[in-house]
């Protein structure tokens, strides 16, 4: 199996899904259950899939839109995804508990004109249609079945085989990811392709080819989309998706996986649980402690979205884990610095990625280029201004040293 060794090839996801149909061929890429039973698809299967929804978006929408979907993660999800940005389209995801009030004014403020939805959010939007009333496409994903119909449908050897042929532009807005809001009004950040490419071809941390990831994050959060699915398209790795976040004691122990993202809660309430085992059963070494919980399998374990204690990080090491902290943001892809596997600085948020090729801190405050920085905010002319310099350095509004 080849390895990747010159990122500059790459420009878009529709690289991404070349190459790595090419590269890793009928090599588990995804992994997830049905009824206790591991169903597997290739990254053969994801080209196939993903250019196949690609047609079928081009059918239905054959003027560039912008296309909200609603769903929870699976692997129908991620070819939904895959396929619309792979369609010259704009990808707008928005999170399953999405209210009809915030649905409604986040579609004005993103100019939606197409929703995909899963069948469970029917009503949530159904209601949403009807009351933003701008909508030129809806459709409802329905289950697997209605998937399996697309598949084949719009396959490689049908009469739609042409729409899958993109011109696509690398700095054209690909996505749109609105913000939680929670340090003000909810904000569009554009995100071109080769942003998102960019934020992905990345060395500092090096990892094994065989890596076996656990995806445990929701999918409309960028950190997930980009980190879990991509990255992994692009080093071949093998993802399993845990689904309901009550289900990760069971996907640990049935996927074995070697590597993990989370955020500092969920890696508190793991290795908390490995802690409570370890003294009902002091026989045990640390490690056979840690492997009751994480499997047998688990050795490192990136984080984001929040700052991890040097004491969480020192846990995670007496029991076997190497546990490792970047930081980010929606507004830079999302990574600025990624975790190192040394010790020299392990406590710190990690090395700058190579997207990011000047950072200073000016009041205190961390200030960023670089080709992972995004476009801007949709439709927000002030705010877009606001959050650059005036000699083109993105205002994250942190405090760092």
């Amino acid at each position: 199996m080849s390895k990747v060794s010159d990122y500059s090839k790459f420009h878009t996801v529709r690289d991404l899904i070349d190459n790595s149909a090419e590269i890793y061929g009928k090599k588990p890429f995804i992994k997830y259950l049905v009824d206790d039973e591991i169903i597997e698809k290739s990254f053969i299967d994801l080209k196939e899939n993903s250019l196949a929804i690609c047609r079928y978006i081009r059918s239905v929408c054959p003027e560039r839109m912008h296309i909200a979907i609603i769903g929870k993660t699976s692997y129908e999800y991620i070819t939904a995804m895959t396929g619309a940005l792979v369609s010259g389209n704009v990808f707008v995801p928005f999170a399953p508990n999405t209210t009809v009030e915030e649905g409604v004014e986040l579609f004005e403020a993103g100019d939606i004109e197409a929703l995909f939805y899963e069948d469970e959010f029917a009503e949530t939007a159904k209601a949403i249609a009807e009351k933003y009333g701008r909508l030129k496409v809806l459709v409802n994903m329905g289950n697997a079945d209605w998937f399996a119909d697309i598949y084949e449908k719009y396959g490689d050897n049908s009469e739609y085989a042409s729409l899958s042929e993109v011109e696509l532009n690398p700095e054209e807005c690909a996505t749109i990811i609105y913000t939680s809001g929670t340090t003000g009004k909810r904000k569009g950040v554009m995100l071109s392709s080769a942003n998102l490419i960019a934020n992905i071809t990345y060395t500092e941390f090096e990892h094994e080819r065989d890596e076996v990831l656990l995806s445990v994050l929701p999918m409309h959060h960028i950190f997930c989309f980009t980190s879990d699915y991509f990255k992994s398209l692009l080093e071949g790795f093998t993802v399993c998706l845990n689904g309901e976040i009550s289900n990760i004691g069971k996907s640990f122990q049935i996927f074995q996986p070697t590597t993990m993202r989370m955020v500092p809660m969920i890696c508190e309430t793991l290795i908390r649980k490995v802690g409570i085992l370890h003294k009902r059963f002091p026989n045990l070494t640390p490690r056979e402690a840690a492997e009751k919980v994480f499997g047998k399998n688990l050795k490192w374990v990136a984080v984001g979205g929040a700052h991890v204690s040097s004491a969480l990080i020192d846990e995670y090491e007496k029991y076997g884990i190497l546990l490792r902290q970047g930081y980010g943001m929606t507004e830079t892809s999302p990574k600025i610095t990624t975790g190192d596997n040394g010790n020299n600085h392990k406590y710190s948020c990690g090395k700058l990625m190579k997207s990011i090729f000047d950072t200073r801190i000016v009041d205190g405050e961390i200030q960023v280029k670089g080709k992972s920085v995004m476009m801007g905010y949709y439709k927000m002319p002030e705010e877009t201004a606001a959050a650059f310099t005036e000699d083109g350095y993105l205002r994250t509004g942190d405090l760092g040293r």
